[in-house]
């Protein structure tokens, strides 16, 4: 169903093949969080270089907003990464691996579109944390994959205009 909503949004364009190429390492990602509770480099890092290389020639961002996308991506996860361990006295609230997507999902959809792709990534696992915590499924520090969300997050953004 995903793939059908890129084609018939997309249609035939550059854009179907690079959002298809890309919601493919997503799903990919996603059910290895989902599973292993980690996500491996030999996934993400060519996924990165894919999306750093196809993004700008097949869709209407350039190279610099992709760039600046992955540069924003990555600093934003940083210093999320960073604020938690402090907040949380020096449990990772989030894997490392999250800085990785943070920078894999700016090379994919560029600047400032990494910008909704993290608030709508973290609305969708804000809204999964809190129904788990309603209904006792997990506690407040539980392990809760954090890439899904943050995937589909990505994914809605493929539909936002430039």
């Amino acid at each position: 169903m995903l793939f059908l909503a890129l084609a018939i949004h997309f249609g035939a364009d550059g854009r179907l093949l690079i959002y298809s190429v890309d919601t493919i390492m997503l799903i990919v990602l996603s059910a290895i969080d989902l599973r292993h509770r980690f996500v491996y480099a030999i996934v993400v890092y060519p996924a990165l270089l894919l999306a750093l290389v196809l993004t700008p020639l097949l869709t209407e961002t350039n190279l610099l907003t992709t760039l600046v996308g992955f540069i924003a991506g990555l600093g934003m996860f940083a210093v999320f990464y960073g604020i938690g361990r402090l907040v949380y006295r020096g449990v990772e609230p989030v894997g490392k691996w999250d800085i990785e997507l943070g920078a894999l999902m700016g090379a994919m959809v560029g600047f400032p579109r990494v910008v909704s792709a993290l608030f709508f990534g973290s609305v969708v696992n804000a809204v999964f944390i809190l129904a788990f915590l309603v209904l006792r499924r997990r506690g407040r520090r539980d392990f809760v994959p954090y890439g899904p969300g943050l995937c589909l997050g990505v994914f809605a953004t493929f539909f936002m205009a430039q």
